[in-house]
């Protein structure tokens, strides 16, 4: 007869381990600096924009003007020394949005 714990232990290593946001390390993440390199010399993109979420993830828009395309990336420290950035979406057309002044109310 099998222990009830088993599968609860399987469970928690399974958790235990599962690799974190940045931590997985697929085809779409990597340190920030090889990432940010790989879209400004091989896309020619550049950031149009940067922000923190509330959940204290860095995001960053590439842009490339030369040829439309565009990249989300979402980035978080890991440890000291190394953050991590994921390719989050991209795309081929981009516009940039001014906007536009406020408009008083008389």
């Amino acid at each position: 007869m099998t222990s009830p714990r088993k599968p609860i232990l399987g469970i928690a290593a399974a958790v235990a381990l599962a690799p974190t946001f940045a931590e997985a390390q697929g085809p779409f993440c990597m340190p920030h600096p090889a990432m940010v390199r790989g879209l400004m010399s091989d896309h020619a993109e550049r950031v149009s924009f940067s922000g923190v979420t509330h959940a204290g993830e860095h995001l960053e828009v590439f842009v490339s003007d030369d040829t439309g395309r565009w990249s989300l990336i979402a980035s978080r420290p890991i440890r000291p020394g190394l953050v991590m950035s994921c390719l989050i979406a991209t795309g081929n057309h981009h516009e940039i949005i001014k906007p536009e002044p406020e408009r008083t109310i008389q």
